[in-house]
């Protein structure tokens, strides 16, 4: 039993070793290019006032995507900045967060802007049923 588990990890190890070295590449999303200040402006940060941040996408002009993981925190988010690549530049726009409707299924949870955001086109949104 010791023989072949010692086998098995020897051959684990040697093929975490040789995956770089047979040309792998890293995938993009965590390897990717710095997006320019005003690029994917459609993009937006959700923080509920701490150190904790979560990524969204503006779907609808009042309304943002995000996972509902993001928004388990009993105060929910509170702030998101959209079209921003850059947190401290002056580019996008900065909404206060009225209303979060985790889904009770999926990993989904859209939130509703206190204004919309209507110079930046977001992505083509049937709608969620129960929210207008």
């Amino acid at each position: 039993m010791a023989l072949n588990l010692s086998w098995r990890s020897a051959a684990v190890a040697g093929a975490t070793i040789a995956a770089p070295a047979v040309g792998v590449a890293p995938a993009q999303a965590v390897v990717g290019n710095d997006v320019p200040d005003g690029g994917d402006r459609f993009t937006a940060h959700l923080t509920d006032g701490s150190a904790h941040g979560c990524t969204a996408t503006l779907v609808a002009t009042p309304w943002l995507l995000t996972a509902r993981e993001c928004v388990a925190s009993p105060a929910g988010p509170s702030t998101a900045v959209i079209g921003k690549a850059d947190l401290d530049s002056s580019a996008g726009h900065e909404r206060g967060v009225s209303r979060v409707v985790a889904h009770p299924t999926l990993n989904l949870a859209p939130a509703r802007l206190t204004a919309p955001v209507t110079d930046i086109t977001g992505g083509l949104w049937a709608g969620f049923h129960g929210i207008a």
